[in-house]
């Protein structure tokens, strides 16, 4: 594992919706849920911000899995409400400290992660896909890669490489976390700032990725650059990662190196990373 910062906490804004999947998944797996049970919009579910289901009126029917797939794909503020009044976010909070993860909110209440923590659970859900029971978790990571969104870690992925990721965006917060499926060295990366402006940071994370990616394919640190010239100083705290095996990368962040096949395949051992912080490679397989 290769880390910067990994340990520290962020605001988890976004990137709190792929634990919040895997806890459904989990109960799935177990009996105690089903991805068919239809759940009803009430008005205490809406929020602004990304998503599509802002003009849900009360009483608008949606299923568990078209929920998940709303909060994963387009980042749906709603779904992700409307599963969280039927889960429990404390449930949710459990189930992160059962995976190994060691922040889940702050004292004022607001949802927290850190780059490694975050690293972990991509790596988790790596594993779990790589399994013969594991294609709930074969289908999260399969929806992680067909996200609205193409910057950040997608950006910076060699041409061609599926990745697999979850952004998270706040006023002066630029995150996101997630699996690089480079050929035989696939890695897992979570990257996080703050007090960064926002366009420079999305940049920044890309060129982390893109930094990692090269490392693992050559064996060489490419060049760092960041649009307009700025240095990785530049522009509030910058991108952590933290890497283990698989390797995974989280910008104030952790890298870790997952090893092998895009998410519809068997996985190997990933990397993770994690920008507002730290990286770290784990040397992809055996």
């Amino acid at each position: 594992t290769v880390s910067v910062g990994g340990d520290q906490v962020f605001v988890a804004a976004s990137t709190f919706k792929v634990p919040l999947a895997m806890y459904v998944f989990s109960l799935v797996e177990r009996g105690e849920a089903d991805l068919a049970e239809p759940l009803y919009y009430a008005p205490e579910d809406w929020e602004g911000g990304s998503g599509i289901l802002h003009g849900s009126i009360a009483g608008d029917c949606y299923t568990v899995a078209e929920l998940v797939h709303l909060s994963l794909t387009v980042s749906d503020n709603i779904a992700t409400n409307m599963l969280l009044r039927r889960f429990g976010e404390q449930n949710v909070f459990a189930y992160m400290r059962e995976l190994g993860g060691t922040v889940t909110n702050l004292s004022t209440g607001r949802r927290a992660t850190t780059p490694r923590d975050m690293a972990l659970y991509m790596e988790v859900a790596y594993r779990r896909a790589a399994g013969d029971d594991g294609g709930l978790y074969r289908t999260l990571l399969g929806l992680l890669t067909q996200t609205a969104f193409s910057d950040r870690i997608a950006a910076g992925a060699p041409s061609g490489v599926s990745v697999a990721h979850k952004i998270g965006t706040l006023p002066a917060m630029v995150h996101d976390v997630g699996i690089v499926f480079l050929p035989d060295r696939p890695f897992a990366i979570a990257l996080f700032s703050s007090g960064v402006n926002e366009s420079v940071a999305a940049a920044s994370l890309a060129d982390i990725t893109r930094l990692v990616s090269g490392f693992l394919l050559t064996g060489t640190v490419p060049a760092w650059s960041v649009p307009g010239g700025a240095g990785p100083d530049q522009g509030g705290t910058p991108p952590q990662d933290a890497a283990r095996e698989p390797a995974e990368a989280t910008p104030d962040g952790a890298a870790s190196d997952q090893g092998g096949m895009p998410p519809q395949d068997a996985p190997r051992e990933p990397a993770e990373a994690t920008p507002d912080g730290a990286a770290s490679d784990q040397g992809g397989m055996p």
